[in-house]
């Protein structure tokens, strides 16, 4: 018996033996192996005899194995308000994702705005619903869930992936991403109407529906939605919701709506806008730019039946330069050879950091060097507020493990603009290192050892050397 194969290695799918009698030669017994998943001896799965009759062995321990293909959607569902209670069970998000074979574990992940990583996001699982090919032996799994949405998940990154446990060195799947475009939860709390249908802040892909002031966020159902058009030129908020696959249209919020006989229906007082039509030029200008101003914008031209017949778009970017507002304190806690530096005593550095956010690093210019450098420090809090002008300012709250080579050194902090980058960098005032000794022996003097003039040196014995070790202490009044 001759045979084209005699192994069926792992993932190689059906395995097809192929035999056939030989004139040539006889052999009296063929067995057929196969390797299961981490083992390294050979398994029996039958003996054929000299009768060519088949015996099959026990086949308990033979398992089908499918990797999941990649295959994944994730599917966020437009009513993503924060504040509520307890999310709508009935507006639910799908992730539909091949799982393989055995099925691996399904999470939800999220990267919030100022994120490096995604991080497991807690949800539950309300239907699971599954699809096997019995051919390739894999499950493809959808799942619908939900979750509450917080204010600060506005922007974040949201998808789902999938693990191969039967091989744990495989990599994740990932599905597409999401982004959460949250909906205020007052949206709709000067309506007076029991129903009302508005255009979304954020997403073109939904619009939001206002029953009495409760908002709910709806998926477009085509690629344009149209309420009736307004009647006359009063000043409202735009009601056609025009959804197209990447941008925010123009007529999808409160902005100027231009009709095919040239009027403008200015709708947007606040930030100044004009229009002006002349001829086949539409000239938009926005005189009181604001951060939420900067977006993606369009113009639809519609003949008089509404149906569009050109449309044409682009991105405005408001940008605001640091500005020359940046502030460093040190604590005078600056103690060499500790190995550490406490965090209760750190230093601050606040600085306008424009918009959008610039980038604050810390430098150091030792004695005996001509040149500053970025000095490696640990952020342990940071916090920014933003004003009127869109500009934002932001305090950083960093610890420093000094070094007896420090002693004397000039601290700054710097401020880059991300968005003009060739600006001219700023920076902070100077503050001088005053380097303590770990520990000082005791003097005669027990009182309080001058240091420098707005700080002292508050003792504390330390009892198994006699030594008296320093913890540097602001003092602002008193006697020295």
């Amino acid at each position: 018996i001759v045979c084209t194969d005699i192994v069926a290695l792992r993932n190689s799918e059906t395995a097809v033996i192929r035999c056939y009698l030989n004139d040539t030669a006889t052999f009296t017994v063929f067995n057929v192996t196969y390797k299961r998943l981490g083992k390294s001896d050979v398994q029996h799965i039958a003996l054929i005899d000299q009768n060519n009759n088949i015996h099959m062995f026990a086949m308990e321990d033979i398992v089908d194995i499918s990797k999941p293909n990649g295959d994944a959607d994730l599917q966020l569902h437009p009513d993503q308000i924060a504040g509520l209670l307890n999310y709508r069970t009935w507006l639910l998000h799908s992730c539909i994702i091949n799982v393989g074979y055995p099925p691996g574990e399904i999470r939800i992940e999220m990267m919030k705005q100022d994120e490096s990583e995604f991080t497991k996001l807690n949800v539950i699982f309300h239907t699971t619903n599954d699809d096997t090919d019995n051919v390739t032996c894999s499950i493809t799994r959808t799942v619908a869930f939900g979750f509450l949405f917080t204010a600060d998940m506005d922007k974040a990154t949201i998808r789902c992936s999938v693990t191969n446990d039967f091989d744990t060195n495989d990599s994740f799947v990932f599905s597409n991403n999401e982004t959460v475009s949250l909906i205020p939860i007052d949206f709709c709390k000067n309506q007076t109407d029991s129903r009302r249908y508005h255009p979304h802040p954020t997403n073109c892909h939904s619009f939001v529906q206002c029953e009495g002031d409760i908002p709910y966020g709806v998926p477009c159902p085509s690629d344009v939605t149209t309420t009736p058009v307004p009647g006359s030129n009063t000043s409202t908020f735009a009601i056609d919701v025009f959804c197209n696959s990447s941008t925010v249209m123009w007529n999808s919020g409160p902005v100027d709506i231009i009709q095919h006989n040239g009027n403008v229906n200015d709708l947007d007082q606040k930030d100044v806008v004009t229009v002006k039509h002349v001829g086949q030029h539409v000239t938009i200008s926005i005189l009181n730019a604001s951060c939420s101003t900067g977006d993606f914008y369009g113009i639809v031209a519609v003949d008089i039946h509404g149906k569009a017949e050109a449309k044409s778009e682009g991105k405005l970017v408001v940008g605001i330069s640091p500005t020359d507002d940046a502030v460093l304190t040190l604590h005078p806690d600056q103690i060499a050879g500790l190995g550490a530096y406490r965090s209760f005593h750190l230093h601050i550095c606040e600085a306008n950091i424009g918009y959008p956010r610039g980038e604050i690093q810390i430098e150091i210019l030792n004695q005996r060097e001509s040149k500053f450098k970025v000095l490696n420090v640990d952020i342990m809090s940071s916090n920014e507020n933003s004003d009127s002008a869109c500009s934002i300012t932001k305090t950083i709250e960093f610890g420093i493990v000094f070094t007896a080579d420090m002693d004397k050194a000039t601290i700054r902090c710097r401020v880059k603009s991300n968005l003009f980058p060739d600006d001219p960098l700023i920076y902070s005032n100077n503050d001088t290192v005053s380097i303590i000794p770990i520990c000082m022996i005791e003097e005669k003097s027990r009182g309080l050892f001058r240091l420098i003039s707005n700080e002292f040196i508050e003792e504390i014995r330390y009892v198994q050397n006699e030594l008296f070790c320093i913890n540097a202490v602001d003092k602002t009044d008193g006697e020295r």
